[in-house]
């Protein structure tokens, strides 16, 4: 979750989103990221799903995020993610943006 903000300069590394900084997130009692604000961009309502590893040497429940909501501060415009897995190979299938 991070963004390009805009192509000034040169384009290079030091263009790009800010740092990460702990001070702009919450999280939940088992410590999964929760809220997080960068570059006018607040990401809200983080949630996560429990999947099931599916061979045997990576058996167990593990979390994956399932969907957020992102504000720009700027515009107040807002929208929702939610993500799709693939149910064969876990891995991330689609996003639907609203």
């Amino acid at each position: 979750m991070g963004r390009y903000v805009s192509r000034s300069g040169s384009g290079t590394a030091s263009d790009m989103t800010s740092d990460f900084a702990a001070s702009n997130s919450t999280k939940n009692a088992d410590g999964f990221l929760t809220a997080y604000t960068a570059n006018d961009i607040s990401y809200s309502g983080i949630t996560y799903t429990d999947q099931n590893g599916g061979a045997a040497q990576y058996g167990g429940v593990y979390k994956v995020v399932s969907g957020w909501t992102e504000t720009n501060n700027l515009t107040n415009q807002q929208q929702t993610i939610t993500v799709a897995y693939d149910a064969t190979t876990g891995e991330v299938s689609g996003l639907s943006i609203a």
